[in-house]
Order: C-alpha cells, then structure tokens, then sequence
C-alpha cells in the first residue's frame, strides 16, 4: 500500500472512532439528562405534621403524607434567599397547592400510562386549561380556605411571593430540595 493510501485510512479510521466517541456521549448525555428529570423532586407540605418533605416531582397531590391525618400532604411552593455559596437559605412557603378529586384521578392516570410505558389517548389539559385551573387549589400555609385558581384571590397566592425580598433587598428564588 503507497504512502497516500495509508495516511487516507489512517484519517478515515480517526474519523470513524471521532464519530463513534461523539455518539457515545451523546448517548451518555441523553441518559443523564432523561434520569435527571426522573429523579427531579419538589416540597411537600404534611398539614397535620406542620412538616416540608421531598417527594418526586410526578407526585399528584394529596399525597399520604409523613404522618398524622392521611393523605393531607400537599404540594408547598417554596422560596429562600440564594446565599454566598450557592445554597438556599431561610426557607419560606410562598403557598400551598393540591388538587380535586377529578383532576388527581386524570393526572394519575397519564403518570400511570407513562410509567408503564403505554400511551395516553385521554384528555391531556395544560396548566393554563380552564378544567386545570377550576381543579387546582392554593392557600397561605397560615390559612384555611382553599381557592382555585380562576378567582381573584387565588391568582394573588400564587404570585405575591414575588413581591417579597430577603433581609438585604434582594429577590428570592424557588428553592428545590
């Protein structure tokens, strides 16, 4: 085999392993992203315990809760101050949310047809769907009353945390756990 012949296999075959490294990665990188996201969890608020617990983020509210009355755990919005580190700090509850009946069952029902890896051919309302925002139910954690989200006071629970400011004047963020 000649001189030219030998430096074209030799540049196709390190292009070959270059393809086959970034397909590799990228393969990786699917998989991390995707667990990632499996594993995504968000604050739940135990009513009777007066406690915040993680639960994963597919978690339909209400939940059975870590103790006391069953099922009275509900999913918490949570806001703290970002601190010098990168952490969250003093944790507050901006409200709380859980959902009706009807609207649980529809929502257990796609996580159920997705964790088995079928289809849903039901209804699949997004956040913004009247049928969403009449079954959705916010309050303060310091109150009582719940109220869905098409009325006035349950428009200003979900954004009034937006107003507040840690000590020093800055905005605060959501805080995961």
């Amino acid at each position: 085999m000649n001189a030219p012949t030998q430096g074209i296999l030799k540049h196709l075959g390190i292009g070959i392993l270059a393809i086959c490294a970034i397909g590799m990665a990228l393969h990786q990188l699917r998989g991390f992203l995707s667990k990632g996201e499996e594993e995504a969890r968000v604050w739940f608020f135990d009513q009777s315990e007066k406690k915040l617990y993680a639960m994963p983020r597919e978690t339909v509210p209400p939940d059975v809760g870590i103790g006391g009355e069953r099922d009275d755990g509900v999913r918490a919005m949570v806001v703290a101050e970002r601190g010098e580190d990168g952490s969250t700090k003093n944790r507050r509850i901006a409200y709380l949310e859980t959902y009706k009946p009807d609207l649980k069952k529809l929502f257990e029902e796609m996580r159920a047809a997705h964790a088995a890896g079928h289809k849903y051919d039901g209804k699949r309302p997004g956040r913004d769907d009247p049928f969403v925002r009449e079954n959705t139910l916010v309050r303060r954690e310091n109150e009582s009353t719940w109220h869905d989200m098409t009325t006035p006071e349950g428009k200003a629970i979900v954004s009034e945390w937006l107003g507040w400011s840690s000590s020093d004047g800055r905005s605060l963020i959501v805080s995961l756990p």
